[in-house]
């Protein structure tokens, strides 16, 4: 008798008040926004003198504290700001009076940081989105190790580009695929808000990834604040990764899937059996999720599956998936 896949639906219960309380818990999720720095910010619409990207970044800035006042974590939000042409950097302490990286969005309002970010911000590079991807996930990381933070805690990375990649990586299916290895196994949910003339749609949704994050299309400036309010609704509900540890005969993996609440807590998971061997017809997975909703500690549950006929099959499939949703 064979192993193989299976199906099981895995659930965290997030009805008692209790887990309600714990998802709003803790400090708030760092945001970094990542923007595009490239020539093609510059373009105008037909019949247009204003260009259309350039215009767009320049007033998000401004419409920043309006978003994030909405979420769990409000002003107290730290934020930073990275840029990508054909280099990639974070905008560095000092850029502009009053800037530091991570600072609250609270701090950057009382020193009128935005607007003087937003009169500095200008486009004059080449596109390499690749190395934006990169300079993120190290920035990510550094915004868990400059509040010791857990590794598993969440960064909310937003990205406004139009998505021309113009050097270095520019395969939409390789960015994806280059995005998903960066991300893979982190609480890093990435959203995308196309911006500009010309936009890649391809492109810029390949930096979601399967990250969890929103992706959308922001023609003007009135559209940008209604796409980045989407991207921060889950943010308003917690401030908890639903990130799930797998242990199987493949191995062991972490997978994210956004951020939890109570409309994204559960996913049909694919479990992987070995083979039955002579020690008996039962075989083991494991799930656990990262935080533990009562005690804010890793737990875990032992899956147990039966080797069986085929003609049971049908049963024991029913069986197992009742047994994970029980976690």
């Amino acid at each position: 008798l064979a192993g193989g896949a299976s199906e099981c639906l895995v659930k965290i219960g997030l009805e008692p008040q209790a887990a309600r309380d714990y998802l709003v818990s803790g400090p708030p999720p760092p945001w970094l926004f990542m923007l595009d720095r490239s020539d093609s910010m510059k373009q105008c619409r037909p019949g247009e003198t204003e260009p259309a990207g350039l215009a767009v970044i320049r007033e998000a800035f401004l419409r920043l504290p309006a978003v994030l006042e909405k979420t769990a974590g409000g002003l107290d939000t730290p934020i930073a700001f990275g840029w990508f042409g054909t280099v990639a950097e974070l905008y560095a302490e000092g850029c502009v009076e009053g800037y530091t990286p991570w600072m609250t969005m609270r701090a950057a309002l009382d020193g009128d940081v935005l607007t003087k970010l937003s009169a500095h911000y200008d486009a004059t590079y080449a596109t390499n989105i690749g190395a934006g991807m990169a300079l993120a996930s190290t920035a990510a990381d550094d915004a868990r190790a400059r509040d010791d933070r857990p590794a598993a805690s969440l960064v909310h990375v937003v990205w406004l580009t139009d998505g021309d990649a113009t050097t270095g990586t520019t395969d939409p299916r390789q960015l994806k695929q280059d995005q998903y290895i960066l991300s893979n196994g982190s609480a890093t949910i990435t959203s995308a808000i196309a911006v500009g003339c010309s936009v890649k749609h391809d492109t810029v949704n390949a930096l979601v990834a399967d990250s969890g994050g929103y992706y959308g299309y922001a023609p003007n400036i009135d559209a940008f604040e209604e796409q980045l309010t989407n991207a921060a609704l889950p943010f308003a509900a917690s401030k908890k990764p639903f990130l799930l540890d797998v242990s199987d005969s493949a191995g062991e993996r972490r997978l994210c899937f956004g951020v939890l609440h109570p409309g994204n807590c559960e996913r049909l998971l694919t479990l992987y059996v070995a083979d039955k061997t002579a020690v008996g017809s039962w075989c083991g997975a494991q799930v656990g999720y990262v935080d533990d909703i009562q005690e804010g500690k890793p737990t875990s549950s032992q899956l147990m599956f039966k080797f069986c006929e085929e003609a049971d099959w049908e049963s024991t499939r029913v069986e197992n998936k009742a047994t994970a949703s029980a976690l």
